[in-house]
């Protein structure tokens, strides 16, 4: 199979990696499917060092919410919650991207200036302009914010529930 592309991949969409209750099962199999194509050298990622602390929060707060684990239908616990992300980020360390060496404050401003989005979001915007990547979310607030702004381009901003499926996949 041919590769891709490049993805950046913010936090959204990995925390959707997790079996904890709440979340869209079509976009749990989109995510799956994402890390198994990048886990097959399909797709090349990429995320900024501040992944981890979004993603951190996220569980974090599955776990003060007393969210149900899937797999065994009760509250995530502190424990488990540190085990999940303690995988993501063995994982995430292999596609890193560091600010001040790939991504600069000012940079994350402006962009944050063009799009009308957080910082946060921005910095997963300049990333993805400066690899010539696809930048994927599962944040649906921010796609629609940036779709009608019409601020999808520059760099291309993509809606994880459209991530390609393929019927023959390996």
């Amino acid at each position: 199979m041919e590769q891709q592309g490049k993805a950046v991949v913010d936090a959204s969409v990995g925390f959707l990696t997790t079996p904890i209750s709440g979340e869209s099962p079509e976009l749990q199999r989109c995510t799956l499917q994402m890390f198994a194509d990048i886990r097959h050298g399909l797709l090349e990622a990429h995320i900024p060092d501040r992944w981890e602390d979004e993603l951190g929060g996220a569980i974090w707060q599955a776990v003060t919410q007393r969210r149900q684990l899937l797999i065994i239908g009760r509250p995530l616990t502190p424990e488990e919650g540190w085990a999940i992300f303690s995988e993501l980020l063995a994982l995430a360390d292999t596609y890193m991207h560091w600010h001040y060496r790939d991504w600069t404050p000012d940079e994350v401003w402006a962009m944050a200036s063009v799009k009308g989005c957080s910082y946060y979001d921005a910095i997963y915007l300049v990333l993805a302009q400066k690899l010539d990547a696809v930048f994927w979310t599962a944040d649906r607030g921010l796609y629609e914010f940036l779709r009608k702004q019409s601020q999808l381009t520059q760099p291309t901003v993509c809606w994880l529930g459209n991530y390609p499926r393929t019927k023959n996949r390996t």
